[in-house]
């Protein structure tokens, strides 16, 4: 995992995603040659909103969907973790349900209507990808 100290992960993932502003509270990636993945994270309240950008599904192993969860709770202290995604985009909506992540129905922003998911910290024990300890 690399943690982005000047803003390079960040403006990598804006670059392919530019929905994604704000200022960042974390930022990390994970890469072989090239990035491969690029995580932004913005905590708003006690929610943390994660945006993430891979090029390929290499980067999504169990630690490091483990990694990604403890950085919401553990370092930034979240209650929850949420993400936006388009209805339209079927392939990574079948994987944040599968991840194990609850479906919240619908948020409108700047006229784009996404579907709203959320994994709440109790919810870690139950799924097969964690492999840390959350408490």
């Amino acid at each position: 995992m690399i943690v982005d100290t000047n803003n390079g992960i960040y403006n990598w993932v804006r670059k392919h995603l530019p929905e994604v502003n704000g200022f960042p509270d974390l930022c990390f990636g994970w890469k072989d040659r090239n990035m491969v993945c690029g995580v932004v994270v913005e905590k708003r309240d006690d929610e943390a909103h994660v945006s993430v950008y891979a090029k390929n599904p290499k980067w999504c192993t169990k630690k490091n969907l483990t990694l990604m969860a403890d950085s919401c709770y553990k370092i930034l202290k979240a209650k929850k973790i949420c993400c936006l995604t388009s209805e339209t985009n079927a392939r990574v909506n079948k994987f944040l349900d599968g991840l194990g992540l609850n479906r919240d129905g619908k948020q409108t922003i700047s006229g784009k209507e996404w579907l709203v998911w959320s994994l709440l910290p109790e919810m870690l024990k139950e799924q097969k990808w964690y492999k840390g300890r959350h408490g």
